[in-house]
């Protein structure tokens, strides 16, 4: 089937200048069709009566000006793309036209091949996703879907005859506007609107960025003053903070478990309800259930299943972080095919992730692990909650595995509940010329491991893979292991190696962790860098004060940007971490420590 021809429209009150642009722009017949109007009033007639993709209009005409026109284009048909010309522009001019939606303004007398090249950009943009018109949905839900998909956009917002302009970049809010206010007043002014129309421009650049605050903390300050106002001045109540849940505390961890199955709901339920510092559980059938709970149950944990009816795992999860962030586990089944889906939910701010209990699976063991996992979680700062941008995949050339370069430098990056967001962005940040051999700790399952080990292994310019075997510490390697695995260190043929004993349990206070930093100590002749991320528990402190007195290197995430702060503050206290700092700055830490 051939493809439909577009329709590109030139409005313009000079006879001679339309039927010149219009025979120039001919020369593309092969990519558009062209067809042209003396007025904007008969542009809008032609407009309501054809399928027209782009309009290019005169600014200066007698009764309807190109502004106007523009306005009308942009409240009746947003779909399509309009560039302004005009032989009297003004910088004013100019920013009203791009504040009403103008993809390109141009001064007269320009260049009609540039014209030509503009619209053969827009004609060639690829077509991406679907149009059409949504009805009863929330303005919030859409910036929402816009960021998660990490586009470039623009937005127009029009309520009555007040338009608004918002842009997102890169899955960011950058700028917004609104008649004379510009950043983030603009954007609380346009998303307190109840209702109005929206449209998009496509990849449309802001005129300047004014917003730095991120997505999810400038929707959640949207939401939380559109209640505000809803409240009568009267009734104002004072804010409402979420209580402490120290364990131990009389009221305990309200739990909130969400399953399709009663079963499962049930099961957790008695695993959990007589345990010390756990408060009231409540259950709920699937997201849009649990989304109505929320609001009056207040829970402090939310488990949740991925696969359910009526709103999935996901959808609720993205609710859940944009309308009342809370700490959320994951508690589903992980299938050989099912770890990316975990990785996704991770990526969403999921803190943490636990499998449900199978078979004959030892409940009592399950029962600690979820138990474990729930109360790091509880201790969780919702405030530091965030939505993981993932690095795309990039092509390197793997080396074989007998081309490994030994090395005497070595770093161990652990992490724990709320540390998979800080592994995800710091793997693959850290340079290809590290001349060291790394190993990733976090609490997982075999299962997972090897999913989380392709997964950083695709975006990393460093090789990762799960650590299942023996394997040599060299330069340019990365090994993902759990904490609950015993790794031993050991030297052969002039090298050092790694050895892995089968998961002795995966339940909480082990030592294993503190075990391989006292190998590390005693055997280990090298450079060594133990780095903590956010959650890294650590039952005992001989093994880093080793680590120390053998003038290896302790750095920290800093306290403020994790998720869940608290094993960190036993170590630092404990005056072992030469250095605190945020996520962001740790790779480069690394580096200088170990190619110095």
């Amino acid at each position: 089937m051939e493809p439909e021809t577009k329709q590109v429209l030139l409005v313009d009150d000079e006879p001679e200048l339309l039927a010149a642009l219009s025979e120039f722009l001919g020369l593309d017949s092969d990519l558009y069709s062209v067809q042209t109007a003396n007025s904007a009033q008969e542009a809008l007639d032609i407009i309501n009566a054809e399928d027209i993709y782009l309009v290019v209009s005169d600014i200066q005409m007698p009764n309807i000006t190109g502004l106007h026109l523009l306005t009308e284009i942009r409240a009746l048909h947003p779909h399509i793309r309009v560039i302004l010309m005009t032989g009297y522009g003004t910088d004013a001019i100019q920013q009203e036209a791009e504040q009403k939606g103008c993809l390109h303004f141009l001064n007269k007398p320009f260049q009609v091949e540039h014209l030509r090249d503009l619209i053969r950009d827009e004609i060639h943009r690829k077509s991406e996703g679907f149009k059409g018109t949504l009805e009863n949905i929330q303005l919030v839900d859409v910036i929402q879907m816009c960021c998660m998909s990490s586009v470039d956009m623009a937005l127009v917002v029009t309520q009555g005859g007040t338009q608004g302009h918002i842009f997102i970049e890169g899955g960011e809010i950058v700028h917004a506007s609104c008649e004379n206010i510009d950043g983030e007043k603009a954007f609380y002014r346009i998303l307190s609107w109840e209702n109005g129309r929206f449209s998009t421009l496509g990849e449309k650049a802001g005129p300047k960025n004014t917003i730095e605050k991120p997505w999810q903390a400038l929707l959640m300050d949207a939401m939380r003053m559109v209640d505000e106002m809803d409240v009568p001045e009267e009734e104002t109540p004072e804010p409402e903070s979420r209580p402490s849940t120290e364990i131990g505390d009389d009221r305990g961890i309200n739990l909130l478990i969400v399953d399709d199955s009663a079963m499962m709901c049930r099961m957790l339920r008695q695993l959990l309800e007589n345990e010390e510092g756990i408060g009231a559980i409540e259950t709920a059938r699937n997201g849009e259930e649990a989304l109505q709970k929320i609001d009056t149950l207040r829970p402090d944990v939310i488990t949740l299943d991925v696969n359910m009816p009526v709103m999935d795992g996901s959808t609720a999860l993205k609710h859940i972080m944009i309308r009342n962030p809370c700490p959320v586990v994951i508690v589903s089944s992980l299938t050989p095919s099912s770890g990316t889906n975990i990785l996704n939910f991770l990526q969403l701010g999921a803190l943490d992730f636990i499998s449900k209990p199978v078979g004959r699976e030892n409940l009592e063991q399950k029962r600690d692990i979820i138990l474990e996992k729930v109360r790091q979680a509880a201790k969780a700062r919702v405030n530091n909650f965030k939505r993981v941008r993932p690095s795309r995949p990039i092509d390197r050339i793997i080396p074989p595995s007998d081309a490994c370069t030994p090395c005497d430098n070595f770093v161990v990056v652990t992490s724990g509940t709320g540390g998979y967001a800080e592994l995800i962005k710091l793997v693959p940040m850290v340079s290809e010329e590290l001349n060291a051999c790394m190993l990733l700790l976090q609490n997982m399952s075999g299962q997972l491991k090897r999913s989380f080990a392709e997964y950083l292994d695709q975006r990393s310019p460093n090789r990762i893979v799960p650590l299942d075997s023996d394997v040599p510490i060299a330069a340019g390697c990365g090994y993902l292991g759990t904490r609950a695995e015993q790794i031993g260190l050991q030297q052969r043929n002039g090298g050092w190696v790694l050895t892995q004993v089968p998961d002795f349990g995966n339940a909480p206070g082990k030592a294993g962790f503190d075990d391989l930093m006292m190998t590390i100590a005693e055997t280990f002749t090298g450079k060594v860098l133990v780095v903590l991320l956010s959650g890294s528990r650590i039952d005992r402190l001989d093994g880093l004060k080793q680590i120390r007195d053998q003038n290896g290197t302790i750095i920290a995430q800093h306290r403020e940007s994790c998720m869940v702060p608290d094993p960190l503050e036993r170590v630092i206290t404990a005056d072992l971490v030469d250095m605190e700092t945020l996520p962001n700055d740790i790779p480069a830490a690394i580096e200088k420590l170990m190619n110095c």
